[in-house]
């Protein structure tokens, strides 16, 4: 496990809207993950239904006019998150005012948010990664739906930045117990050299 947070990390949110193209939104993403080297990524994309669902696993399938098709060739079959998706939709399901339903899935379905999900856990496994698919918005709901949205973003984001603090403690409580160790053995030897 790597240490997923620089000591003093501010984890300072930054905004991208990818388009919805396959040829284009992966390297798109891809160039940002490299020059900000974000803390974890939290991707969004709109689903036909009533509720938010955070998506657990990546398949390395995309929809394609012949049919499904592998993402990579050299990939898997599935790849998942590193965060506890039960303690995200936990969280989600316990500090959003109104509470719209909050489901976790294991298949973020065929089309562009499964794709730049894969891409992410594929070619950035270090980095922390969670998908969220909201409700569509359209013309009728968006005044209703866009402040629960804006608000469970942001119930997420604490969320994660809770995780990242976590794993961070971790990585350096393993860090305390294995170096003292090891040092104290090199000393020993050469004492009795």
């Amino acid at each position: 496990m790597r240490e997923f947070l620089p000591q003093q990390s501010s984890l300072e949110p930054h905004l991208l809207i990818l388009p919805v193209n396959f040829h284009t939104a992966w390297p798109i993403l891809e160039k940002v993950i490299q020059n900000i080297s974000p803390d974890a990524l939290l991707m969004l994309g709109e689903k036909g239904s009533k509720h938010t669902t955070l998506e657990t696993t990546a398949r390395n399938r995309r929809c394609h006019k012949t049919g499904e098709i592998e993402i990579e060739k050299t990939g898997g079959k599935k790849l998942r998150t590193i965060f506890d998706v039960g303690r995200l939709a936990l969280a989600l399901q316990k500090k959003t005012l109104k509470k719209p339903r909050c489901v976790v899935s294991h298949d973020a379905g065929s089309y562009l948010c499964n794709f730049v999900y894969w891409k992410a856990l594929a070619h950035h496994p270090e980095l922390p990664a969670i998908f969220l698919h909201v409700p569509a918005l359209s013309a009728e709901n968006s005044q209703r739906e866009t402040p629960n949205i804006v608000q469970q973003v942001n119930v997420l984001i604490d969320a994660m930045k809770k995780q990242l603090h976590r794993m961070q403690n971790k990585v350096a409580a393993q860090k305390q117990l294995t170096v003292p160790r090891q040092k104290a053995g090199r000393a020993k030897r050469k004492k009795e050299s």
